[in-house]
């Protein structure tokens, strides 16, 4: 049926615009709706049955007809016939099946590139007799009656209908007129009064298909047609509401019913806190629909009010939590929601403008999952920041000894150096692409190669490696073709890539072991040993001040006890004996402060320093000197 619709577009598209083809072909099949009609309501016997068939159409017949007669309407100038059409199409838009409603909602769409005022009040129409009919009906004592679902069905149809006559309205200065109060305002209506699962579900599709005609240029509007392509690709806020000044009357009325219908579809995405089967079966079906509306809002270049972020980042959370598999294996439709609510993330980070915000994004869905016993999910968190990280801006040049932006990327460098030790190989090669993506944002180190991506592996067992198709040509910092390689060295990839930083970031690492100290928590014991063995490689390597010293040590040894690898906490020690080869009084000060009654990781300490044996001379000339004294 999309088929034929493209074909007979195209041969339309031929014609001059006097050309009386469109209205032909418009009474042709306006006259096959209006027999059938005609047939179904007569109690005579049908003429046209065939071996005890039906008259009706099938739903197939039926999608290919909204089709084609919306191509020819968008086709004809005749307003009267568009007029007279659109009346006939609406009396058929109830009891529709599937295939039919989504074909009657994009055949209106084609319409409105033609006839946009007219369809528009066509909606209008049909709603309001809808609306009129309900309040006339008595609800059936034991549940819905068939006029109570065919009115549904008809919202349905009629709210999805809007979402394609956005995505066809002609030139952005039109559907900047109309989008308000014509299309924005009866989808929130419906989201606010509505409680039918299906008519929501159509209204939250026709929003997605609002905000994807607002974010795209008009050249790429039809390509978010769902029924021409599958587009996965994020674009940039770069569209016709760009061209609006800040105090513009259309951004500001934008903004507000946009953010009034983020606030009214959160609900659609909360997360169901008992086992309630009506609950979990809404929570199933609504949340990859709700995620992708308020994705496509969300991307709009538009003020997003701190609070709303806040509130759309927690759910976001709060759903990636619930949706990241408890087992090895992940299914399909698990996968697909992951995908969706990465979309999310990453709408959001568009409204970041640097990266404390990144920071505090990425750690919080490190948080969610990267820590997990389980690898199918730490991969699944790695691939998820990887895909943030495509879209992070560069980061911007340190001016002056206040807050940078370079620090704050220090602190998401050091959140995923660890997973580069991961006992999963996948989930190593995977925070290695995390790893690049991060190289590449910064002008110091986008040269420097950790490894290739035929190196990176996923893992064949598990479904959720469908997550390596996501990819975003964002238009950001891309990969540099050209760039130093770190495989050569034979020391473990973080140990080269803490190398390169020191020789290029300097003044950035002692900053980085306070980020690094968390890692001797992980629950993988192979990235806690890769994040403690970075951290004592740039203690060995940096200069700190005795203050600074004393800071580490303290901040180690309130750590070290609660460290779960005994293997982690013996480097751990091995930390602090390096720092005492530096600031051998300041150590040992912080250390003894908590006598008498010292614990096992104290005695620890001080056993890795007496195998030193300049440690050891200064030990025994301070216990002298305090025995003395």
């Amino acid at each position: 049926v999309s088929a034929m619709a493209q074909e007979i577009d195209f041969f339309l598209s031929a014609l001059p615009d006097h050309d009386e083809l469109p209205e032909k072909f418009i009474e042709i099949l306006c006259g096959f709706l209006e027999k059938v009609k005609k047939e179904r309501d007569s109690p005579l016997p049908r003429a046209w049955d065939v071996g005890g068939g039906q008259s009706d159409l099938t739903d197939a017949q039926r999608a290919g007809i909204f089709n084609l007669t919306g191509v020819c309407l968008g086709h004809s100038g005749n307003v009267q016939r568009a007029t007279a059409a659109l009346e006939l199409l609406v009396g058929h838009a109830a009891e529709l099946g599937r295939a039919s409603r989504r074909a009657f909602a994009r055949g209106l769409g084609f319409c409105a590139s033609r006839h946009l005022e007219v369809t528009l009040t066509a909606i209008a129409k049909g709603a309001k007799a809808d609306s009129n009919r309900r309040g006339a009906s008595l609800q059936n004592l034991f549940g819905k009656s068939t006029a109570a679902q065919t009115a549904e069905q008809l919202r349905a149809t009629l709210l999805l209908s809007l979402g394609f006559c956005a995505i066809n309205t002609p030139g952005p200065m039109l559907l900047q007129e109309k989008v308000c109060e014509r299309i924005l305002k009866p989808l929130h209506q419906a989201l606010v009064q509505e409680k039918a699962r299906d008519i929501l579900r159509h209204a939250v599709e026709a929003i997605s298909l609002v905000g994807d005609a607002l974010r795209c240029p008009q050249e790429r509007r039809m390509e978010c047609d769902p029924f021409l392509a599958d587009t996965t690709e994020v674009s940039l806020p770069e569209t016709l509401l760009a061209a609006l000044s800040e105090d513009s009357p259309t951004r500001e009325a934008l903004t507000k019913h946009r953010n009034e219908l983020l606030e009214a579809l959160l609900p659609l995405i909360d997360v169901p806190k008992e086992q309630d089967f009506d609950k979990m079966s809404f929570f199933d079906e609504m949340i990859c629909p709700s995620l992708d509306a308020i994705g496509s809002l969300t991307l709009l270049p538009l003020e997003l009010p701190p609070e709303l972020f806040g509130l759309l980042m927690e759910h976001a959370l709060q759903v990636l939590a619930v949706l990241l598999p408890q087992e090895e294996a992940a299914s399909g439709g698990s996968v697909g929601r992951i995908k969706a609510v990465t979309g999310l993330m990453k709408a959001l980070l568009f409204h970041v403008h640097n990266w404390l915000g990144i920071s505090r994004l990425l750690q919080a869905v490190h948080k969610v999952g990267a820590k997990s016993h389980v690898e199918t999910v730490r991969w699944m968190s790695v691939q998820i920041i990887g895909d943030l990280c495509r879209v992070a801006p560069i980061v911007a040049p340190a001016e002056g000894e206040g807050h940078n932006d370079l620090g704050d990327w220090c602190e998401c460098l050091a959140l995923l150096l660890p997973r580069m030790g991961d006992s999963s190989k996948a989930v190593a090669s995977a925070s290695i692409d995390c790893i690049q993506q991060l190289l590449a944002r910064c002008e110091l180190t986008a040269t420097l190669r950790v490894g290739s991506p035929d190196e990176y592996l996923t893992l064949p067992q598990d479904t959720s490696a469908l997550l390596g198709d996501l990819d975003v040509d964002s238009g950001l910092a891309l990969l540099r073709t050209e760039g130093e390689e770190l495989r050569g060295d034979p020391a473990p990839p973080s140990q080269q890539l803490v190398g390169s930083l020191l020789v290029r970031l300097p003044d950035a690492m002692p900053t980085m072991v306070q980020h690094l100290m968390l890692a001797m928590h992980d629950v993988d014991s192979h990235a806690a040993m890769t994040g403690v063995d970075a951290m004592h490689l740039l203690l060995r390597s940096c200069e700190f001040s005795p203050e600074a010293t004393g800071n580490i040590v303290s901040s180690l040894f309130s750590e070290v006890e609660k460290v779960r690898h005994s293997s982690v906490r013996q480097l751990v020690l091995s930390c602090v004996k390096v720092l005492a080869m530096q600031h051998f009084e300041k150590v040992i000060e912080e250390l003894l402060e908590t006598g008498p009654d010292f614990n096992m990781c104290i005695m620890g300490a001080l056993q890795v320093m007496v195998k030193e044996n300049t440690l050891l001379l200064k030990l025994l000339n301070h216990f002298t000197a305090a025995w003395v004294a």
